[in-house]
């Protein structure tokens, strides 16, 4: 009996051990089996943020400019515009530019831009006064007398019912405006010729673009058509015995070099006879929040360069002086004979191109007339 229960004790022992070996075995972690691939199975791993860094790819747009490098426009102008559209848009648009014409002369700004040879280009609307008929309201002189209201007037008339006619001329030559290069008041540059009074005019040679040809037409000189590129020739040779000019590029264009006089005869701003414009395909392929960036910095940039000029236009004159040049203040009642005389010759010159071709020219000049007293 004794021995038969000690059986069962070491029989219930065991079954327990096994039990207990059964539930500690099932518990043991698996060993993990080695996965081996072949290098035609590998695949790079690539992050979601690694996978946009490597599809961004920046659009970058050659820009044309005419001017020295070191000039005003450049450095002042169009460098800011361009590296402030890059930092606004977080580097998705970038520029190369091409200055001193090495791309795109002035004159073949729009027909170059619009062509694509430059994405954007700087042009000049009195190089192309038949194609421009109503942008060349924004080349007149004697309207607005400093840059900063010119520009100031012409952004409110961009702002108004009365632009769509003016953005269907730049859409014509497929470009659009994306900011203007505004000019300083006008002045008068001599080579040798003393001019203290419209009688000291009559018979000059003076070299004009489309508008200043009216006016020197009208004052009674003989005008002279050269792009800007070619005044410091025609002065160095004697071919013209002077030209418009501007205070802010005397030292950048040399012009102290072929100039004894400098006539401060303060014709007045021009609003946008220059400025940045983009190939219109190119422009309406843009994202809308990139185009809105570049309209926006466009804006600012043409205002910016207004104050940079104010600051040039007085270094210029200075440097002239200090370099041998005599600088003459025309007198108010003088400048006033020069108003009278060329300012209704001019604006009508214009005008009776716009309005015969049915462009809304009387409409849009009394709206910018209207701003420009608005900021004087």
């Amino acid at each position: 009996m004794k021995r038969k229960r000690l059986l069962v004790i070491v029989g219930s022992v065991c079954l327990s051990l096994m039990l207990v070996a059964s539930l500690l075995a099932g518990c043991a972690p698996e060993e993990e089996e080695e996965v081996v691939v072949t290098p035609e199975e590998e695949e790079e791993v690539v992050t979601p943020e690694e996978e946009e860094e490597e599809e961004f790819i920046p659009v970058v747009l050659s820009y044309s400019d005419n001017n020295p490098p070191k000039s005003l426009l450049p450095s002042e102008g169009i460098d800011w515009f361009c590296s402030e559209v890059e930092r606004r848009t977080d580097g998705r648009v970038a520029f190369e530019t091409y200055y001193g014409g090495s791309l795109l002369s002035l004159p073949e700004g729009f027909d170059g831009c619009g062509a694509g040879i430059a994405d954007m280009a700087t042009m000049c609307v009195s190089y192309s006064p038949a194609e421009m008929s109503l942008g060349l309201m924004g080349s007149l002189i004697f309207m607005a007398p400093t840059s900063d209201v010119a520009v100031r007037a012409w952004q409110d008339l961009r702002d108004s019912y009365i632009w769509p006619a003016f953005e269907q001329e730049l859409a014509a030559q497929n470009v659009t405006t994306l900011f203007t290069h505004p000019q300083a008041s006008v002045q008068l540059m001599l080579r040798d010729q003393r001019v203290t009074c419209l009688e000291d005019l009559q018979g000059l040679n003076l070299r004009g673009d489309a508008i200043l040809i009216e006016v020197w037409k009208a004052l009674g000189a003989v005008p002279v058509a050269l792009s800007f590129a070619e005044i410091y020739g025609a002065m160095s040779t004697g071919t013209v015995d002077g030209s418009q000019g501007y205070s802010q590029s005397i030292i950048a264009w040399k012009f102290d070099e072929v100039a004894d006089y400098w006539v401060l005869c303060n014709l007045g701003a021009a609003a946008a006879d220059c400025g940045g414009i983009i190939n219109l395909d190119l422009w309406n392929s843009l994202p809308p929040d990139i185009q809105a960036i570049m309209r926006q910095v466009g804006r600012e940039a043409a205002l910016r360069y207004t104050f940079a000029l104010a600051k040039a236009e007085a270094e210029g004159v200075r440097h002239f002086e200090e370099t041998g040049g005599e600088v003459i203040v025309l007198s108010p009642a003088e400048r006033d004979r020069w108003f009278e005389i060329a300012k209704p010759a001019v604006v009508e010159s214009v005008r009776e191109k716009a309005i015969a071709q049915g462009l809304p020219w009387d409409e849009a000049f009394e709206l910018f007339m209207e701003y420009i007293e608005r900021y004087e």
